[in-house]
């Protein structure tokens, strides 16, 4: 009895010397002073993004549902990206590597951001197929965005999105998160959805056909005969392609494309074209 009571005692005194010190209280309140939190809405995104990867002196790291270029200009904090491999900063970039369901828009956006990133030696990867990601991630040093903006014109220009920037080096446990996904995708190959591919044809024009679809937007219509088979081939815009020229075609071909409830089968779609 008198050893539990002295055991007892024992424990009381060392509970006790547990409790919070000055310095014990100091630290918690640097930490405390040290992390922030705040909304980051819409139109707000470019320029935070912009200011945490522009300021980045250790890494930078993206983990992107979609990603593309502008229409008429580059994603500027693609730009941003490769300033900060030129300065030295290690930059990593996961995205999704398209399914089947995404389409070939997405596909060929993502090929393109892909692209342009590896020109300024940026290290991107592709997330394996069966598995999309779907995570809106901007991580560097000790600040973090995440929320819901994808890096496209409409995300970053035009859509209503809402994120969340955190500055805190508690942000390092999401490093640890992005490298392992990182490290088991894939280094160069993207997912090409079935029954498509990347074809270049050379033949001659025998049939034009200039459009505009009910949204106002100019496309072309024509059809190239080569040694072997005619293709039907779908541009967009008008580039004043005669009969009888002669060209050189590069663009995916679909053995079934969607466009809205119409259903096309062995179409060709250009996305460049020169007169030989």
């Amino acid at each position: 009895m008198r050893f539990t009571f002295i055991f007892a005692l024992l424990v009381f005194s060392l509970s006790g010397c547990q409790k919070e010190g000055p310095w014990q209280k100091a630290h918690k309140e640097k930490e405390a002073s040290s992390f922030t939190i705040e909304p980051i809405a819409s139109r707000d995104y470019k320029d935070a993004a912009l200011n945490i990867i522009n300021n980045a002196k250790k890494y930078v790291y993206v983990w992107m549902f979609e990603m593309g270029n502008y229409r008429d200009e580059p994603n500027p904090l693609f730009t941003a990206l490769c300033d900060a491999r030129k300065r030295g900063v290690e930059v990593k970039v996961l995205m999704e590597g398209g399914e089947n369901f995404l389409g070939e828009r997405f596909y060929k956006k993502q090929k393109n951001a892909y692209k342009y990133l590896k020109s300024c030696n940026v290290d991107v990867r592709f997330d394996k197929p069966g598995r999309t990601t779907h995570v809106k991630m901007l991580l560097a040093d000790t600040s973090l965005i995440i929320g819901s903006t994808n890096w496209t014109y409409y995300g970053i220009e035009k859509n209503t999105e809402l994120n969340v920037l955190i500055k805190s080096a508690q942000t390092e446990k999401f490093k640890a998160l992005f490298l392992k996904a990182f490290n088991n995708a894939r280094k160069n190959n993207m997912h090409m959805p079935r029954g498509e591919s990347e074809i270049t044809i050379r033949g001659v024009v025998v049939y034009v056909s200039e459009r505009i679809s009910k949204r106002g937007r100019a496309y072309t219509i024509f059809k190239v005969r080569t040694n072997r088979k005619t293709y039907r081939v779908f541009i967009r815009g008008h580039h004043h392609i005669k009969k009888g020229e002669k060209l050189l075609v590069k663009g995916i071909f679909y053995k079934t494309k969607r466009v809205g409830k119409r259903i096309y089968h062995n179409e060709f779609e250009a996305n460049y074209i020169r007169r030989i």
